[in-house]
């Protein structure tokens, strides 16, 4: 309680960083944040523990300057790799926008083991692969491995978006995510594909992966199924832990960034996020191997509140998985005590609100009433962590007994959305959409 105030009291006199230039950010940020960041890139949490404690500033740009450090080293580690194949560097991918050489990417594929066939939440360590495995191998999983925690490092350094450093370290982070997708996704028997939603002024990247069973046929639709996640997370983040998984089964996934964060031009409101995903749904609807009567939602953190309130809205949802939602409990007023300075200033940016009066006001447009909910006709598999130390565990709960058609899932001992479960999580939202859709 005491801490908490302190951090109130941070936030409300907005001299968090003046404290952190002794402690060190970590003070400062949930703390689940080195379990989450290192879950993306397979960093042992106790590397990024240490790496946080000695990151002394959330100014734009020394933050973006100290990760962007980190994720240069990984890219020195994969161009060792890509020089000794005889290949081009990696920053020949910046250089020219232009895609990998196929040596390259083929080099790079025979590596997507040391990413795919590593559970989730432990590391990725190239040195423990079985000694028979041939040299070039080897060398493909270190080369893959450092890929990947560059773009993990990209991907704190962009966190959590909307200023001008960060903003170039989130197309960094994108850029190098684009190629470790190309070379991973076809080793799952995925297809890539990449789209624009033009939408309320705003262009959406939409990224689709298709099970490869389902292409070739025009009689062969699959469940469409949306993935959106939270206030700062990325399609990166929620990508980088779906191809860790065997949650892609027999549907078509498509993932999406929450509105107002990142790339989007304008902030998040309850009438324009709604326009842009009843517009992207709408896309989904329209793929030629989507059936059309078979959507469903995936929402994590914020990006639950958002499926919780698209349930409400769209009656073409016919299954929804809402995991770690901030409802009616954690969207009060109280419920910012002990929020950390960045977390209320990113709230802000994403709301587009200049006080704290208004972001009060943007929080309660966001909030959908019990009666609301009780309306919600399909089926819900509510998610969270049992010991949720950044929203209410309770609004998961609630979430739970209101919707006539539910499931309850809380881990125990688990945090916000669950972390430690990642991939059990995502699975049994795979098994979840699958029966209900």
């Amino acid at each position: 309680m005491i801490f908490e105030a302190f951090v109130t009291l941070l936030t409300a006199t907005r001299t968090t960083e003046f404290v952190a230039r002794v402690t060190g950010v970590r003070t400062f940020l949930p703390l689940l944040s080195t379990k989450r960041f290192g879950t993306v890139g397979g960093i042992d949490e106790p590397v990024l523990i240490r790496q946080m404690d000695a990151c002394k500033s959330f100014k734009d740009a020394e933050w973006t300057k100290y990760w962007i450090a980190f994720a240069n080293e990984q890219l020195q580690l994969l161009d060792n790799e890509l020089e000794t194949a005889n290949l081009e560097p990696s920053r020949a991918w910046f250089d020219r926008k232009s895609q990998p050489s196929p040596a390259t990417t083929a080099f790079l594929s025979r590596g997507a083991a040391a990413m795919t066939q590593t559970s989730l939440g432990t590391s990725i360590n190239p040195d423990s692969l079985p000694p028979h495995i041939p040299r070039e191998n080897k060398s493909s999983c270190v080369a893959l491995s450092a890929l990947l925690k560059a773009v993990a490092y990209c991907f704190v350094a962009a966190w959590p978006g909307r200023t001008p450093a960060r903003k170039k370290a989130y197309h960094m982070c994108e850029r190098l995510f684009d190629v470790l997708l190309d070379v991973v996704a076809p080793t799952l028997n995925l297809t890539v594909e990449r789209h624009i939603v033009n939408t309320n002024g705003e262009e959406v990247k939409v990224y689709a992966l298709l099970p490869n069973a389902s292409l070739g046929s025009d009689e062969i639709t699959l469940p469409g199924i949306l993935v959106t996640n939270g206030l700062e997370g990325t399609n990166v983040e929620s990508m980088a832990t779906v191809l860790r998984t065997k949650a892609i089964v027999s549907g078509v996934w498509f993932f999406m960034e929450m509105p107002g964060t990142y790339a989007y031009k304008e902030p998040m409101s309850e009438a324009s996020s709604q326009q842009v995903y009843r517009d992207v749904l709408s896309f989904i609807a329209s793929h030629k191997s989507v059936d059309e009567s078979r959507l469903g939602m995936f929402g994590i953190s914020f990006g639950g509140n958002c499926t919780t309130r698209m349930a409400i809205a769209d009656k073409r949802l016919k299954a929804v998985v809402i995991n770690g939602a901030p409802l009616a409990r954690s969207l009060r007023p109280s419920a910012s005590f002990g929020m950390p300075e960045v977390i209320v200033q990113t709230l802000s940016h994403v709301f587009g609100a200049k006080t704290l009066l208004g972001l009060k006001s943007s929080l309660h447009a966001l909030t959908p009433s019990r009666a609301d909910i009780e309306r919600i006709q399909c089926p819900v598999l509510a998610i969270n962590g049992e010991c949720d130390t950044l929203i209410s565990t309770e609004d998961t709960i609630d979430l739970a007994a209101w919707v006539p058609n539910s499931k309850l899932c809380l881990y125990p001992n688990d945090d916000h959305c669950a972390m430690e479960h990642i991939g059990e999580w995502l699975e049994l939202g795979s098994q979840w959409l699958e029966e209900h859709l």
